[in-house]
C-alpha cells in the first residue's frame, strides 16, 4: 500500500506544481494590473524628448515612479521591454518579485523581461499607457502637471491579481485533500497488521512515529525533486511562501491523521464490514463531488474554445479568398486647443475615413462584411453589407441568384423570422441609427430557407471576425459616390472593418494628398488574410493550453475514480464475489458505484449550470455539455476499471477476499 500510496502522491504533486508553475506566465503577462493608469498623448509638433523629461520631471516632483512597456511576441517568446524611472525596476523587483531574465514555460511560451530607462524609449508617438507607482493623490497632482500639454484620462486605480494566489492555494487544497485521504486509508490498511505487532510488544508509539517519518522523509524527497525538476522548464518558484506553508501543513496534518493508529476496535479491525473503509468512501464521493464540478467548469471552458476555434477555422476559405485586402486605418493624432485642453479630432478622423472610403469604394472594391454592434433587433444576429459583398452573399443565399438589385435596401432574413411584424420596423430603424438616411419605401425583404454561414468582421472581438449562423443582413446597394457620407459618430463602429484590395502606391498617394504623417495621423494598414492567420496562431497557443489543463485535471478527476472503485471492491469484495457466482451483470454487481456516480456528477452539473444562469453567464449549454463528456467519460472509466480489477482478482474475488 505504501508504494501506491507514494506513487499517486508522486503524480499529484507533479501535476499540482507543474500547474503552479505554468499559471506563473498568467501573472507575468498581466504584471501591470496592480498599479494606477493613465494615458498621455504625444501632440502634432512635439518632441518625444521633450515629453519624456516632463514626464520624469513630474514624477521626480510628486515622489512617483513611473513606467511603461512593449511587448512583442517571437515564435515561442513574449519580450516585455518595461521603460521606466530610475525607482521602478527596483520596486517591481521587490514587489512583485519580477527580475530582468527570461522566464520558462512547458506549455505556454516563455517570458522575457527586461527593464531600460524611460529615456530610451523609442516611438512615443504610438505609447499611450503610462502606469504610476505612488499612492492616489501622488498620482493625480503628477496627471495634472502633465494633462495640459499631453491630455489623457486621469489615473484608474489598477486591481490586485488574487487570481493566480488563489489557483495556488485551490491546488494545495486538493493536493492535501487528495494526498490525506490517501494516509487515511493507509492507517486503515494497516491496522490489522499493526494490532498483531503490537500483541507482539512493539510500542504503538513507535509504528506511528516510523509512519510519521517516513512519509515525511519520501514528501520531502518528491517535492524537492519535483521543484528542481521543474524548475529547468517553467517557472515553479511563483509564490514559493504559499507553497512551502501549504507543504508544511501537508506535513502536519499527514501526520496527525497517523494518530488514529492509538485507537483499535479489535471487532472492527478483524470484521470484513471495514466500517472505517465505508467512512472513507462516503468521504470520496464528497470529494468527487467538489472535484467534478471544477472538472466541468475547465472542460466546459475549454469546448467554448474548441467551438471558437473550430468556427475560426471554417472562415479559413472566406480570408484566402480575399488575401489581396487590406484594412485600412487613417486617424488624426489628437491636438492641444488655445484653451489648453485636448481636441481628440473624432469628426475630421471620421471624414477622411469617409473619404477613403468613397474614393476607393469602386476601385478597390471597399467590401463591408460588418457585424451590428448591439442592434436594436435581438432576435438575431444582424451583419451590414455593401454593395461589394454582394458576390459573397449570393454565394451563400441561394435566394439572392434572381434578385433584380432595384432597390436602395434588401433586409435577408432567415425564414423562421417571416411571423416577427415587429423586426422590419426595427431594421429600418438600425440602418437610419447608422447610416442616417430614410430609407422610405424603397427597400425589399428577402427571406431564405437553407441554414448559412456568414463571416462578419468584428474588429472587437478577440479574433477579429465571427462566423454568424443564420444571420439577418442588412444589405446596402447604395453607393457612397452618389450618396455623401455625413459625419455620424455611429458609423465609425464599422468603417475600420471595411477590407480594400488597394495597392500600396494608390494608399501612399492618398497620404501624401492629405500631408498625413506619423506626426499628426496614426495610419495603419493590415493585410486580412495575415491579421487572420495571427488569429488562427492565437486560437491554436490558447486552445493548446486549455487543452493541456484539461488534461490534467482529468487525470486527477479519473485517479479519484479509480480510488473509490477500488475502495467499493474491498469494502463490499463478499458481496460482489457472491453476485459473481450467481452470474449478475455488469450493472448488477456495480449498481451502487454507478449511480454514485451519476448522481454526484448530476449534482455537479447542476449546481455548475446555475451558477452560471445566477450569474447571467453565457456558458451554460457549455457547462451542461462539458457535464454530459465527463459523465460519458467517468462511466467509461468506470467500467474499463471494473474489467481489469475482475480480471486480474477474480480467484481472490471468489474466495471472499478483499482486492
Amino acid at each position: 500500500m505504501k508504494t501506491v500510496k507514494y506513487a499517486l502522491c508522486f503524480c499529484i504533486f507533479f501535476i499540482g506544481v507543474l500547474i503552479i508553475g505554468e499559471s506563473h506566465i498568467f501573472r507575468l503577462d498581466n504584471f501591470y494590473t496592480p498599479y494606477r493608469s493613465t494615458s498621455l498623448f504625444l501632440q502634432y509638433g512635439q518632441n518625444e524628448q521633450v515629453m519624456i523629461n516632463d514626464t520624469l520631471e513630474a514624477a521626480k516632483k510628486n515622489e512617483v515612479d513611473v513606467f511603461s512597456f512593449t511587448k512583442t511576441l517571437n515564435g515561442n517568446l513574449t519580450h516585455i521591454k518595461l521603460y521606466g524611472s530610475p525607482g521602478v525596476e527596483e520596486h517591481i523587483n521587490k514587489d512583485l518579485a519580477i527580475y530582468s531574465k527570461k522566464y520558462k514555460s512547458l506549455f505556454l511560451g516563455d517570458i522575457q523581461f527586461s527593464f531600460h530607462k524611460l529615456e530610451t524609449i523609442q516611438g512615443l508617438k504610438d505609447v499611450n499607457d503610462f502606469y504610476v507607482i505612488g499612492n492616489s493623490q501622488q498620482a493625480e497632482r503628477f496627471k495634472t502637471d502633465l494633462i495640459n500639454k499631453y491630455a489623457g484620462n486621469f489615473p484608474q486605480e489598477g486591481y490586485p491579481d488574487n487570481d493566480t494566489r488563489d489557483t495556488i492555494i485551490a491546488i494545495w487544497v486538493l493536493m492535501i485533500g487528495v494526498t490525506l485521504l490517501l494516509t487515511y486509508y493507509d492507517v486503515i490498511y494497516q491496522k490489522k497488521e499493526n494490532l498483531i505487532r503490537i500483541s507482539m510488544g512493539e510500542r504503538i508509539a513507535t509504528l506511528i512515529w516510523k509512519n510519521i517519518v517516513s512519509d515525511s522523509l519520501l514528501y520531502i524527497f518528491i517535492f524537492v525533486f519535483i521543484y528542481y525538476s521543474l524548475n529547468n522548464v517553467t517557472s515553479v518558484s511563483l509564490k514559493l511562501n504559499i507553497s512551502l506553508i501549504g507543504f508544511i501543513l501537508l506535513i502536519i496534518m499527514n501526520a496527525l491523521v497517523y494518530i488514529n493508529l492509538r485507537s483499535y476496535h479489535l471487532r472492527e479491525v478483524f470484521s470484513n464490514t471495514k466500517s472505517s473503509s465505508r467512512k472513507l468512501l462516503s468521504v470520496n464521493y464528497g470529494l468527487k463531488l467538489v472535484t467534478v464540478m471544477v472538472t466541468i467548469f475547465v472542460i466546459s471552458s475549454n469546448l467554448v474554445l474548441i467551438f471558437e476555434s473550430f468556427s475560426l477555422y471554417k472562415q479559413k476559405s472566406f480570408f484566402k479568398e480575399h488575401a489581396d485586402y487590406s484594412y485600412f486605418t487613417t486617424q488624426y493624432r489628437p491636438v492641444m486647443s488655445q484653451n489648453g485642453h485636448g481636441d481628440p479630432k473624432f469628426d475630421e478622423s471620421e471624414l477622411l475615413q469617409s473619404e477613403f472610403y468613397t474614393r476607393y469604394f469602386s476601385k478597390s472594391k471597399a467590401t463591408l462584411l460588418s457585424m451590428i454592434h448591439k442592434p436594436l433587433s435581438t432576435s438575431a444576429l444582424t451583419i451590414m453589407a455593401n454593395q461589394n459583398a454582394f458576390s459573397y452573399l449570393e454565394k451563400n443565399i441561394a435566394e439572392l441568384k434572381q434578385l433584380p438589385l432595384n432597390k436602395d435596401i434588401y433586409f435577408i432574413l432567415p425564414q423562421s423570422l417571416s411571423n416577427n411584424d415587429q423586426l422590419l420596423a426595427n431594421l429600418k430603424e438600425e440602418f437610419r441609427f447608422y447610416e442616417s438616411h430614410d430609407i422610405r419605401d424603397n427597400y425589399e425583404v428577402v427571406y431564405y430557407k437553407d441554414h448559412v454561414n456568414l463571416v462578419a468582421i468584428n474588429a472587437y472581438h478577440i479574433y477579429g471576425s465571427e462566423l454568424f449562423k443564420n444571420p439577418i443582413v442588412i444589405y446596402n446597394n447604395m453607393s457612397p459616390e452618389t450618396h455623401p457620407l455625413k459625419i455620424n459618430p455611429f458609423r465609425a463602429n464599422y468603417l475600420t472593418e471595411i477590407m480594400y484590395a488597394i495597392t500600396d502606391k494608390e494608399f501612399n498617394q492618398f497620404v501624401q494628398e492629405h500631408q498625413l504623417t506619423e506626426a499628426n495621423a496614426s495610419i495603419t494598414k493590415t493585410n486580412v488574410l495575415e491579421k487572420y492567420n495571427e488569429s488562427w496562431n492565437i486560437a491554436k497557443r490558447i486552445l493548446y493550453i486549455n487543452c493541456v489543463f484539461s488534461i490534467l485535471i482529468l487525470i486527477l478527476e479519473f485517479m479519484i475514480i479509480t480510488y473509490i472503485i477500488k475502495l467499493e471492491y474491498e469494502v463490499n469484495a463478499v458481496e460482489l464475489s457472491i453476485k459473481k457466482v450467481l452470474g449478475h451483470s455488469v450493472w448488477q454487481k456495480n449498481r451502487k458505484i454507478i449511480l454514485m456516480t451519476l448522481i454526484t456528477t448530476l449534482i455537479s452539473i447542476g449546481i455548475a449550470v446555475t451558477t452560471a444562469l445566477i450569474l447571467e453567464l453565457n456558458s451554460a449549454r457549455y457547462l451542461a455539455l462539458g457535464g454530459v463528456i465527463i459523465l460519458a467519460s467517468e462511466i467509461l472509466v468506470i467500467l474499463l476499471y471494473i474489467h481489469k480489477i475482475e480480471k486480474l482478482k477474480i480467484q481472490k474475488i471468489l474466495k471472499g477476499g478483499n482486492i
